[in-house]
């Protein structure tokens, strides 16, 4: 059941990539198109390096572990549309942003569609994005 939860996390939370650019808007945007390509390629090495880890740690497990779930449960992501990431808002050294996304995934033979949001986080002034689900 454990595993089940966290694999749901991290499916949820399957966004996160650093940029080159020196605008946080432009690093969040680059990172969501980055994250996008992993995910369609269902390569859940390149989704779990992004990941904020701070849920999974809360949980007393890891995102390697999350990840690892969803491989085994054989679920594949078959589309996602990322859309454009919220104001980026900032409280002291950390910037945030929220960004909404429309999944379809195929599980055991069924279609699964999601609908749902995550939130961006970065400690570095927008130079890596880290994303977990919101609450």
């Amino acid at each position: 059941m454990k595993r089940l939860i966290l694999s749901t996390i991290a499916t949820g939370m399957l966004i996160s990539f650093s940029g080159c650019s020196d605008s946080p808007k432009d690093t969040l945007q680059e990172s969501i198109n980055k994250y996008k390509e992993c995910m369609i390629e269902n390569d859940y090495t390149c989704q779990a390096k992004y990941l904020d880890p701070t849920p999974f740690e809360e949980m007393g497990s890891s995102i390697s572990d999350a990840m690892e779930g969803i491989k085994s449960s054989g679920m594949k992501i078959v589309n996602i549309k990322m859309n454009k990431p919220s104001k980026i808002s900032k409280n002291g050294d950390i910037l945030s942003a929220s960004v909404s996304y429309s999944m379809t995934a195929k599980m055991q033979g069924q279609e699964i569609k999601t609908d749902a949001s995550v939130n961006a986080i970065s400690k570095d002034n927008g130079s890596t994005w880290l994303f977990s689900q919101k609450h």
